[in-house]
């Protein structure tokens, strides 16, 4: 271990999801503005069925999930105002420009669909721009969530094994979580980064600009909601004064993990997921 079988970690940036929106925009034609505008507000439509819906089902029951999907299916306010903040863990502050963006991009789109008046560069470039900021916030929590899903099924269902010495185990899990986010295709992951004075991350993930601290614990002996809270507090500490938005806690263990932390778990008013993986036996 680390192990070349881990597979990539997958994260899906706005720069990847407004690929096509962006080339139309670039192009500098100006017939295909109203193209750039459907394709930045259906990118965002997409992201929340495709990407916000399945992190609710590791949070809520999948049924009750499925019966939200349906009703809601042409009320994309309402899925980005109540279900967006359950599956991110952060209130919509809708007094935020965020939120009136998001209204006045909506009012762009309307136009467009509804009438044939022209487009300016102006406010296509805005659409663009206001859905890139939808999708960083919410991509910086629900991202790095099901990847670390991801990475959960990978391991407790494949054949590793940590060596028995406890001073190797923390070393080999830090690894192995460094090589699963190094190697993501967004190149967003930085190792061993210093934080504060006499203290070095483990991992910080840079998804647009959105800075995500990533610490790893191996449990030994030890009870999970003990490893939690001292892992909560240490990175509560380095996170503090810093311009780090977001925190991932990742607690390993050979022994069974407890129901509470086998899906990611917020705390810190949000800003911290927990999540933990059992090695095989």
């Amino acid at each position: 271990m680390p192990d070349s079988s881990i597979p990539r970690a997958e994260l899906h940036t706005p720069k990847e999801l407004l690929a096509i929106a962006e080339e139309l925009f670039n192009s500098g034609d100006e017939k295909v503005l109203r193209a750039v505008i459907l394709e930045a507000i259906t990118a965002l439509e997409a992201y929340v069925s495709n990407r916000v819906f399945p992190t609710l089902e590791s949070k809520l029951d999948p049924l009750l999930v499925k019966w939200l999907e349906e009703r809601t299916r042409t009320d994309f306010d309402s899925r980005l105002d109540t279900f967006v903040p359950v599956a991110i863990g952060r209130q919509i502050d809708k007094r935020n420009h965020l939120w009136s963006d998001y209204k006045d991009a909506k009012a762009i789109r309307n136009r467009v669909t509804h009438s044939g008046r022209r487009v300016t560069r102006d406010e296509a470039m805005f659409v663009l721009r206001t859905v890139f900021a939808w999708l960083a916030f919410m991509g910086s929590t629900i991202e790095v969530e099901l990847s670390l899903l991801a990475l959960k099924k990978f391991i407790e269902s494949s054949k590793m094994r940590v060596p028995t010495n406890t001073t190797l185990r923390e070393t080999d899990v830090i690894k192995l979580v460094k090589q699963y986010f190094e190697s993501s295709r967004s190149s967003v992951a930085k190792v061993e980064v210093p934080i504060r004075e006499n203290m070095r991350a483990d991992l910080v993930l840079f998804f647009e600009n959105y800075s995500i601290l990533v610490e790893t614990k191996f449990v030994v002996d030890q009870i999970f909601e003990e490893a939690m809270r001292h892992a909560i507090q240490q990175t509560l500490r380095m996170m503090e004064g810093t311009r780090l938005d977001r925190g991932v806690i990742i607690l390993f263990s050979n022994d069974s993990v407890p129901e509470t932390f086998s899906k990611p778990y917020l705390v810190g008013n949000g800003r911290i997921s927990v999540i933990g993986i059992q090695f095989p036996r």
